[in-house]
């Protein structure tokens, strides 16, 4: 997707607060310093609108790399990454793969404590280094939720909404 699709949906939104687009050389930083592209949907998303909440019909969190506090990718990763895992016996329960949840490069959260991630062995668009989406739920399961960005944002976070319901974007 390209900066001006992002747009577009941006201009569907009603905004609260500044847009904050984050610049392509930040991105690209970002991703020489974890050793990972990240998703093309996701930085043209980063670049046209920057961290925020999409705030109906659900609150998601949208974090990006030097993110202002709360928004920040790296303190997201840094934050799930270093959680005692093997510690809890609720995940061996559920079955969920503590691999997947230690591989997954996180950037979003929700008002119901999920987690958003990309699974990176699960490449759906090699091309445009897309990767499938899970959501890592408050008790430990994770499901799979679609294979793009664009599809997380538009279907997913903006999904299921009718004409009295109008986006609200803030940060």
């Amino acid at each position: 997707m390209k900066t001006s699709d992002w747009k577009a949906v941006l201009a569907k939104l009603e905004i609260e607060g500044p847009i904050k687009p984050v610049q392509r050389a930040v991105l690209r930083r970002y991703e020489k310093k974890i050793g990972l592209s990240l998703p093309e949907e996701y930085k043209g998303y980063c670049q046209a609108i920057g961290p925020g909440e999409v705030t109906l019909p659900g609150c998601y969190r949208i974090h990006v790399p030097r993110g202002p506090v709360g928004y920040d990718i790296e303190v997201l990763n840094r934050d799930i990454k270093t959680m005692p895992l093997e510690e809890l016996e609720i995940i061996d329960i559920r079955g969920t793969d503590r691999n997947q949840i230690r591989r997954g490069w996180y950037f979003a959260t929700d008002i119901a404590t999920s987690w958003y991630f990309w699974d990176i062995e699960d490449v759906t668009n090699a091309e445009h280094g897309e990767y499938g989406i899970y959501r890592l739920n408050r008790g430990w399961s994770v499901e799979r939720l679609c294979d793009r960005f664009w599809a997380f944002i538009n279907d997913f976070c903006l999904g299921g909404q009718d004409e009295e319901c109008i986006p609200v974007f803030s940060i």
